[in-house]
């Protein structure tokens, strides 16, 4: 019996401790309320890229997007301003704001990186990809990606000696989507260009590519194959 008492004292000490404790935080919660306060929509700001619903990347309106069947051939090259970033095996190779786009007919654009913005450690001469001709640009050179262990052959190209009209493109380096494991332009990430014998950059920033897919901000979402042609 006096074990009993002892040990509902102990019980009633406990729980007007927890009381007590509680009726503080009330206070101070009460106290703080205008400086903590839950979050709500008009808290976010106006211009958030990202839809919070469905956790999707929206699409600019669809009279905003390029058509892809506007470009030009022969192709156009306009500097880039967007923010570019390959990543390979969740690492960073190439980023920048700078460098140029090659628009043509039917094609979603090309990017080309600066050699000053991109990690070199990992892009080398690929000993197994042979070069390719490209009637606009001339020879076109190839390189493979590595990252540790693992080797994308064939995943860049850049014109060394480019022609005159297309001069600006030397000392850039395009990386195909569909061979390293992330391109993103701005908020967007890439998928590649459908036809798998090509390099384009597909985006929602650009219309006519098909089949028409959106593009999410999804880590799993990834690409085919590709190959160099006259047209990237």
């Amino acid at each position: 019996m006096f074990v009993d008492r002892i040990v509902l004292s102990f019980r009633g000490a406990g729980l007007e401790r927890a009381n007590t404790c509680l009726r503080k935080g009330q206070r101070l919660r009460k106290a703080c309320s205008h400086v903590f306060r839950p979050l709500c929509s008009s808290d976010l700001p106006v211009n958030l890229p990202t839809d919070l619903e469905t956790k999707r990347v929206m699409k600019p309106p669809l009279a905003e997007r390029e058509s892809i069947w506007s470009y030009p051939r022969p192709p156009r090259v306009e500097p880039n301003t967007r923010h570019l970033r390959v990543v390979h095996n969740q690492v960073t190779i190439a980023e920048t704001r700078r460098g140029y786009r090659v628009l043509e007919y039917s094609h979603p654009p090309s990017y080309y990186i600066p050699l000053d913005d991109i990690d070199l450690q990992y892009v080398m001469v690929s000993s197994k990809v042979r070069s390719t001709f490209c009637e606009f640009k001339g020879e076109a050179t190839y390189y493979d990606v590595e990252v540790g262990w693992e080797v994308s052959e064939g995943a860049a190209w850049s014109y060394d000696f480019p022609t005159r009209a297309y001069r600006m493109l030397k000392d850039h380096i395009a990386f195909y989507p569909a061979k390293v494991d992330a391109c993103w332009v701005d908020e967007y990430r890439v998928r590649p260009e459908p036809r798998s014998f090509y390099g384009g950059w597909v985006t929602p920033l650009v219309k006519g590519v098909y089949p028409e897919e959106d593009v999410e901000d999804d880590e799993d979402s990834s690409g085919g194959d590709g190959k160099d042609s006259a047209t990237q």
